[in-house]
């Protein structure tokens, strides 16, 4: 079976230190450096000062959107708009005197063909195990697969975004393969995956 991160595969938090679970916005963030914080752009503010907790030591960051990154999505959404948010991820900077040690931090992938269309991808996030109507068992880490559909091309120059094979209601009665919820915002996408190695080729978005 293809479990989903909404009442998904619980994961040994032990095993990915660098994941972190964001307050208020309950979104899903990524240690990618000794200073650098990876999520999602509607999770933070722009040019505003968050805290990290990490390592029994609160850290001060200033997050920063992508710049091809707008803020019409977040305030009326509309499949008409979406196109024009796709880069919806945003880089969080550690103040120099806290730069993180001794955590194993994810690595970014790049490169022009990041991930392959009908790869399976590995979906991070400590969103709910409900669904989005009910968002029970919020602020566990999950993780699940699912299967690229869509992945950026010349006829879409402008986004960004891979799309995976979850197409459903806000109930996931129709979900095939790993779902996103409620708090998987900002959450790592990772390709390939394996004991051996790992790379983030996206932000959990929409």
């Amino acid at each position: 079976p293809n479990p989903q991160v909404a009442r998904g595969v619980l994961v040994d938090p032990l095993q990915w230190p660098a994941t972190l679970i964001s307050q208020p916005s309950g979104c899903t963030a990524t240690f990618v450096g000794s200073r650098v914080i990876l999520t999602a752009a509607h999770c933070v503010g722009h040019n505003q000062p968050v805290t990290a907790h990490i390592r029994g030591r609160t850290r001060n960051a200033v997050c920063e959107h992508h710049p091809n990154y707008s803020a019409e999505f977040d305030n009326k959404r509309t499949d008409a708009n979406w196109d024009k948010t796709s880069a919806d991820y945003a880089i969080c900077l550690v103040d120099a005197g806290d730069a993180v040690a001794g955590v194993k931090f994810e690595v970014i992938g790049a490169g022009p063909d990041l991930v392959k269309k009908n790869a399976e991808v590995r979906l991070l996030g400590f969103g709910c195990s409900g669904d989005a109507i009910s968002p029970d068992g919020y602020g566990v880490l999950r993780t699940a697969a699912a299967k690229v559909v869509e992945v950026p091309t010349a006829a879409r120059p402008n986004n960004n975004y891979i799309i995976t094979d979850w197409q459903g209601s806000e109930s996931f009665k129709d979900a095939v393969g790993g779902a996103l919820c409620p708090g998987d915002s900002g959450g790592a996408v990772y390709w390939p995956f394996s004991n051996t190695g790992r790379r983030i080729v996206g932000v959990n978005s929409r």
